[in-house]
């Protein structure tokens, strides 16, 4: 069986005022011809379909279009778990919707840890057994399992006051509701990787033992795992304890966990969402990050991949990426005046042969500041294929220049809840050298990690 692994879609995303919808249906385009040209049986995307919980109808129909995109393309199985940009209503109310909606496709969607719904006292319990699903063939022969794990927040992992304490023992309570948490992905993980080795051995009474045995079991995340490497457009920071303990790493306001600590050995597998930058994790080439399919913002400059995951009868796994085409070129230009008008005229050049015109973030780096430096730049770049979206003064002397447009503070809509913090800091007159900087956002990411809010969906 062949799976495509992307995740960090951001469907409604938009760069600086500016709605990428173009970007976003090119790209949508090239996946499913991706999934067609290389035969896909199965797509799994791990998280952040939408850029924000509240998504728009235009991004939802965007969504629920690439469905029938997918199941022309000939790929069989569509699996699709909610990140933490995502509300999770949203990605599982259509459940039922999607599975007979669209013909000949095997639609999983996951959106939230999956409660028991019953009369009895079990009401309301976690059901992990929901979260794994057999699948088949298009003769109804089992041949893959999947644990579809979706974004977990505290309250999901959350251990009982006795588990608790038998866990942490004299911990630091500083650090003690980190620990907790990370234990409770573990046994999440433990959880729904038992009742897939369960399903397995079940499934001998169907394929044989040795044909059941040799079924792949993969595993979805959307989480942040220690010792990974940001693609750019993330928003990350860490809190130490009194007794300079490890830090606490958090990208967005989604904790860190190890992953030595919290993958089974026993998954073939693990397809992970939340990091833009492509990449394998804890030493190990079957636990990936795909990254986003998009630069989701100038700071992004990492090449674009998908990953192709094949197994074969026996089991055996081989493991490749694909290239995502850039469908719109975000470029940084810093330096001089003289230096960024040089490269905004090659740019303006380049850019005859491009399909979509390219953007651009304007940094004055030398010489002395320059109040309107985003309109020379707009005007120099005026009629052209290259587009200036944002520029700023970061020249010495430069920290009272806004580089922005008279009037036009960058949108609170477009700011991660910690950015906004930041710039409230900074407008009180907090600079970050200060030493009450780092306790005044470590208390606010305590608080931002409490609510569990997905509207304070931290990120990116």
């Amino acid at each position: 069986m062949k799976i495509l692994h992307t995740s960090d879609l951001h469907i409604g995303h938009v760069l600086h005022f500016q709605d990428r919808r173009d970007e976003t249906d090119a790209m949508l385009d090239w996946l499913a011809g991706t999934l067609k040209r290389e035969g896909a049986e199965a797509l799994i995307l791990a998280g952040d379909i939408f850029d924000r919980s509240q998504a728009g109808n235009a991004s939802q129909k965007v969504y629920y279009d690439f469905f029938r995109r997918v199941r022309d393309a000939g790929c069989r199985h569509i699996v699709v778990v909610a990140g933490n940009h995502d509300s999770p209503s949203l990605i599982d109310a259509p459940q039922a919707v999607l599975e007979n909606l669209v013909e000949s496709l095997c639609v999983t969607v996951v959106g939230s840890v999956p409660l028991r719904v019953s009369d009895d006292e079990d009401a309301g319990r976690r059901d992990l057994s929901r979260e794994v699903r057999v699948l088949r063939d298009a003769n109804g022969r089992p041949e893959l399992i999947v644990c579809a794990v979706p974004y977990l927040r505290e309250a999901d992992v959350r251990l009982s006051d006795e588990e608790a304490e038998s866990f942490l023992g004299d911990a630091a309570v500083e650090f003690g509701r980190h620990r907790l948490f990370q234990e409770g992905v573990k046994r999440h993980y433990r959880a729904v990787t038992d009742i897939a080795l369960e399903r397995r051995k079940e499934l001998a009474s169907e394929v044989g033992e040795e044909a059941a045995q040799n079924i792949p079991i993969v595993a979805t995340g959307h989480l942040t795992v220690l010792g990974c490497s940001l693609g750019g457009g993330e928003e990350a920071g860490e809190r130490r304890g009194a007794d300079d303990d490890a830090p606490v790493v958090y990208v967005g306001n989604v904790q860190s966990v190890d992953a030595a600590s919290v993958f089974p050995e026993e998954l073939d597998y693990v397809a992970l969402g939340h990091i833009h930058r492509p990449q394998p994790v804890g030493h190990q080439d079957h636990w990936r990050y795909s990254g986003s399919p998009l630069k989701l913002d100038f700071g992004e400059g990492d090449k674009k991949s998908v990953v192709l995951v094949e197994f074969d009868d026996a089991g055996s796994r081989t493991i490749r990426t694909v290239e995502v085409p850039a469908f719109r070129r975000l470029v940084q230009v810093s330096g001089s005046w003289k230096e960024i008008s040089a490269k905004l005229r090659e740019l303006k050049i380049e850019a005859e042969g491009e399909k979509l015109p390219v953007w651009c973030s304007v940094t004055l780096t030398e010489g002395e500041p320059n109040l309107r430096i985003r309109e020379d730049a707009a005007a120099l770049t005026k009629d052209s294929g290259v587009q200036v979206l944002h520029a700023k003064n970061a020249a010495e002397g430069a920290a009272s220049v806004s580089g922005e447009a008279p009037g036009a503070d960058i949108s609170l809509r477009e700011m991660t809840p910690m950015g906004v913090f930041k710039k409230l800091l900074t407008d009180k007159g907090y600079a970050p050298d200060l030493e009450v900087w780092a306790e005044l956002l470590a208390t606010f990411q305590e608080a931002l990690t409490a609510l569990g809010d997905e509207d304070a969906n931290a990120g990116k």
